[in-house]
């Protein structure tokens, strides 16, 4: 990130948030991964938008997500 404005807030957040279409929302990506979590028959999977297993790398989730209902689809960032 950039050097801090005057009240203390990144340059860059502010810009942003002052580039979007009326009606429009954003978020900055941060460190991460893009992931996709799938449940189907009470089998979990866990793959990265490369479809590369991440399960391994994050039992923690894999474990949370057995929980979820068959046919649950998340898409989000790690």
């Amino acid at each position: 990130m950039g050097d801090l404005d005057a009240d203390g807030t990144h340059a860059e957040l502010t810009r942003a948030r002052t580039h979007l279409r009326p009606g429009w929302a954003a978020e900055l990506k941060w460190d991460g991964f893009r992931a996709l979590l799938s449940v189907d028959a009470g089998k979990v999977m866990l793959r990265s938008r490369r479809d590369t297993e991440m399960g391994p790398a994050f039992p923690e989730t894999v474990a949370g997500a057995v929980q979820l209902p068959d046919a649950t689809t998340l898409d989000g960032d790690m």
